[in-house]
């Protein structure tokens, strides 16, 4: 671990670019159906920050292997045309930025806000935008980026209301 005059300082911008592009990547989801590659490589950064000036070496070695086992996974899964690859490639940050110590609190908060997602896109589906509801036509998948952006963005709010 490399040491920086002002840590705290760092994880809490860090968090905050977390929580503004998790912000960013639900809304083109739900809008438009599609994950930038410019806002997960912002992810990645981050996480790539926290792993060369604040993560212990056991956590960025976790994140590092999770997120190759998931992302060979994932290419054969979006070969069936099952998930996105914008979906894939954000699981693959998703699990690199959760703690180890979070990750279980991480899978109930996805699962959570998947079920919240799923009864308002039920919910709202008659009185939805044009835009939202013609991105959705003619598409088997489910946008899994905004339950796994809200993850994101649950523990960077968490985080940054605990400073």
């Amino acid at each position: 671990m490399i040491g920086l005059p002002d840590p705290t300082l760092l994880s809490l911008g860090l968090a905050l670019a977390v929580a503004l592009i998790s912000t960013w990547i639900i809304w083109t989801d739900i809008s438009a159906r599609r994950i930038s590659n410019a806002a997960v490589a912002v992810l990645a950064a981050v996480w790539l920050i926290a792993a060369l000036f604040l993560l212990p070496w056991f956590e960025v070695l976790r994140g590092l292997g999770l997120a190759i086992a998931v992302f060979v996974v994932g290419v054969l899964i979006y070969q069936k045309a099952r998930i996105g690859g914008g979906d894939i490639k954000l699981l693959c940050v998703t699990l690199a930025l959760v703690p180890s110590a979070q990750f279980w609190n991480a899978v109930w908060v996805f699962y959570g806000l998947l079920v919240l997602h799923v009864v308002i896109s039920l919910i709202v589906s008659g009185i939805a935008l044009k835009s939202i509801r013609k991105s959705w036509q003619n598409v088997r998948q489910y946008p899994l980026g905004v339950p796994l952006a809200g993850v994101l963005l649950v523990g960077a709010l968490r985080y940054l209301a605990s400073a």
